[in-house]
């Protein structure tokens, strides 16, 4: 009877927790100098991610649980074990990533001001999973918007997606991923890549160079 209890102990453990992972953004590669761009705020950021559905002997999560949860982690087996999820909301993570990511451009806009431009950002997917191997996408849609009167003068698709083989196992035992682990820095750097990919693009800058000469079309990366 022992040895079957501790057979069955990992089954009896799923999903018995949430692992919460820091989103900390972090340049991923040469950035545009100061000055490329001008001062922005962000100004929305909207989840608009179909979340996957709860297992069905998990309860349903609370409104701010699903706003933080970025997937599972499972055994080797494929047994649930715990929750990943984001330390806040994932709004408020993707908005504090571009904050940081125009910072790091020189082209946040202080507090108080009331900059020409501003991001509107939704979230189609951002997420990390363990289940054989480290996984993890963000894709997100940026507009960028003249603050005066809402003129679109431009808008991008950026989406980055990495996965770590070197973590296959079938291990059935439990899984403990500390903030700051390898899963963690694997869904990091993926929202980061996103947005150096949406603010490093150079039509941004060919289009915001325009619109400050005139106003112009919506220009788009998807075109």
């Amino acid at each position: 009877m022992s040895r079957l209890l501790l057979l069955l102990a990992p089954l009896l453990l799923a999903g018995c927790g949430t692992q919460r992972i820091a989103l900390p953004y972090r340049p991923t590669g040469p950035v545009s100098a100061p000055g490329a761009l001008p001062p922005m705020a962000v100004a929305e950021v909207r989840d608009a991610r179909a979340l996957p559905a709860q297992p069905s002997e998990a309860p349903p999560p609370a409104d701010d649980a699903a706003a933080a949860r970025l997937g599972e982690i499972r055994t080797g087996w494929g047994y649930r074990q715990a929750e990943v999820a984001a330390e806040a909301p994932v709004a408020s993570v993707v908005s504090a990533a571009f904050a940081a990511g125009l910072a790091q451009r020189g082209a946040l806009a202080p507090a108080g001001t009331t900059p020409a431009y501003e991001l509107r950002v939704t979230v189609l997917q951002l997420d990390a999973d363990r289940w054989h191997r480290l996984d993890a996408t963000a894709d997100l849609l940026v507009d960028v918007v003249a603050r005066g009167d809402g003129r679109s003068v431009w808008f991008d698709h950026a989406r980055s997606y990495n996965l770590d083989a070197s973590h296959v196992t079938l291990d059935t035992g439990p899984v403990v991923i500390a903030p700051g682990g390898s899963l963690g820095r694997l869904a990091a750097a993926t929202l980061s890549e996103a947005v150096d990919e949406a603010l490093d693009r150079p039509g941004l800058r060919i289009a915001l160079a325009r619109d400050a000469a005139g106003p112009r079309p919506v220009l788009s990366a998807e075109r």
